[in-house]
């Protein structure tokens, strides 16, 4: 995991804050190791989850294993950081070899970029207890040739 910028805080709270999410990153680059799990609360609320998925880690980390079967070589690139109050913002890109079915679309061999930016409420415990996400599906679409 790169962390290629992190806005700068005068709030040491909103630092610690920042540091507890980008563990999530790490493990997420790692791929089903484990550490997502001790990232996250144990009734961790995920939004939006995968269609047909339960909601939590039983429904994330079967995403998680598909998204990297697809893209065995993921690199994440935090981009931005910030925080205030309970809430954690994550900025990334990630780059990737298209090697494996994603999205209904097979495997390509081509390198991919695909940004995110997440927002994360962090519980007291210091794990995150909800996150809410955005990724750039169309984007990944576009890059595989999947319109033509």
């Amino acid at each position: 995991m790169i962390i290629a910028h992190r806005t700068p805080s005068t709030d040491p709270a909103a630092e610690a804050l920042v540091d507890r999410a980008l563990p999530f990153y790490a493990a997420f680059e790692a791929g089903g190791d484990g550490t997502i799990e001790r990232a996250v609360s144990d009734d961790w609320n995920v939004v939006p989850t995968a269609p047909g998925a339960p909601p939590g880690l039983p429904g994330y980390l079967p995403a998680l294993q598909m998204f990297r079967e697809a893209f065995a070589d993921c690199e994440v690139t935090i981009e931005d950081t910030f925080a205030a109050g309970d809430r954690v913002v994550v900025r990334c890109t990630m780059r990737a070899t298209h090697r494996g079915p994603f999205l209904g679309v097979a495997a390509t061999g081509k390198p991919i970029v695909l940004r995110t930016c997440d927002i994360h409420r962090i519980a007291p415990d210091g794990r995150i207890a909800e996150s809410w996400h955005i990724e750039d599906f169309f984007g990944f679409l576009a890059q595989t040739g999947a319109f033509g």
